[in-house]
């Protein structure tokens, strides 16, 4: 391995290490303020806060060791010795168990750093088979919504101020509503759904699955799914994005109420 490549193993390898403490922190922290705050937007802001706190720690870990990386490179081309005198080892009997764990750990940072690419990759190979799904099933295998209901899904936008339009379509191929994209947004709805489900409570998930369009949750879940991909090795990580979608959920469920003037449908 050139030397290049070995401080960018030893690099993130160290950097995945450390986080493992940093996003227990992270994870315990973020907790303890969650148990504290009882409104659903003030827990989903502090739970995204939590998660982009996991990321910016490793970031920040990692940059550092390369830049220092790149400084003592520097050094070694720039100054050239003067003296060889030998440096005196340390005795084993003096060595700290904190030094002696770093060299062990040390000595596997290859290992950790091809499990992270193999779980990472696999990860975000799920990740681009369910949005390519997605696309397929919402763009071939679904229908456009017969006027009553595109009348109904107007008015709704209307009420939660929605300016961007928003296509309604039906299938066959899933299971619960569904939206998704970003510019272009597109809900969908099971078919079961329109023939079998009281058209006023049918109404009311149209209205929580376009909060999600105006609060922009595809592209935030899209965010969100990368960090899970990235350190997907530390259960603090799943544990806050899974908030994350609970609240999300209760917020869209306070816009819906809010759009509908029914909170109990």
């Amino acid at each position: 391995m050139n030397a290049p490549l070995h401080a960018l193993v030893a690099a993130l390898g160290w950097t995945f290490l450390d986080f493992l403490w940093q996003g227990t922190l992270v994870w315990l922290g973020t907790a303890a303020v969650l148990a504290l705050l009882r409104s659903p937007r003030a827990r989903y802001a502090v739970a995204c806060a939590g998660l982009a706190l996991c990321m910016a720690l490793p970031s920040a870990g990692l940059l550092r060791r390369l830049g220092g990386t790149v400084q003592g490179t520097a050094l070694v081309v720039v100054v050239e010795p003067t003296a060889s005198a030998p440096r005196p080892a340390l005795p084993e009997a003096r060595a700290s168990l904190a030094t002696r764990a770093q060299a062990a750990l040390g000595s596997h940072l290859t290992l950790v750093v091809e499990l992270w690419a193999l779980g990472a990759t696999l990860l975000a190979l799920r990740m681009a088979l369910g949005m390519l799904w997605v696309r397929r099933v919402g763009t071939r295998n679904a229908r456009p919504a017969d006027a009553a209901w595109t009348s109904r899904l107007d008015r709704l936008t209307r009420a939660l101020a929605l300016t961007r339009r928003v296509a309604l379509r039906i299938s066959d191929a899933v299971d619960s509503p569904i939206s998704f994209g970003v510019l272009r947004p597109v809900i969908l709805i099971p078919a079961a759904l329109v023939s079998g489900m009281d058209p006023l409570l049918l109404e009311a998930l149209l209205a929580h699955e376009l909060a999600h369009v105006r609060r922009f949750d595809y592209l935030v879940n899209l965010v969100q799914t990368a960090v899970e991909i990235l350190l997907f090795y530390h259960p603090g990580v799943w544990w806050i994005s899974g908030r994350i979608r609970t609240e999300r959920e209760l917020c869209c469920d306070e816009l819906a109420a809010g759009a509908l003037g029914e909170p109990r449908r």
